[in-house]
């Protein structure tokens, strides 16, 4: 889950910076999905720019849950399945 995610991420970043590339400079024109949504017309700077950002949280995410579930501590062992209460 953590690579598909990863994968995600690093679509939408891409998407997103060339998108941008092509807002500034004009690269790149049949280039993204947010050039064929309608209701973006005219915010396809700031469309972009959320595109980036949304990347970039993407792939940062799958890093931050990681550590956080390795740093929680260990579950408490159910009763009876203790070994050392066997006695």
């Amino acid at each position: 889950m953590k690579k598909a995610t990863e994968v995600v991420g690093l679509l939408v970043l891409l998407h997103g910076a060339i998108g941008l590339i092509h807002a500034w400079t004009g690269w790149f024109g049949y280039w993204g999905p947010v050039r064929r949504l309608p209701f973006l017309e005219g915010h396809e700077g700031s469309a972009h720019f959320a595109m980036v950002l949304a990347g970039l949280v993407l792939l940062s995410v799958p890093t931050i849950v990681g550590d956080a579930l390795q740093r929680r501590a260990p579950a408490r062992p159910i009763s009876g399945a203790d070994p050392a209460r066997r006695g």
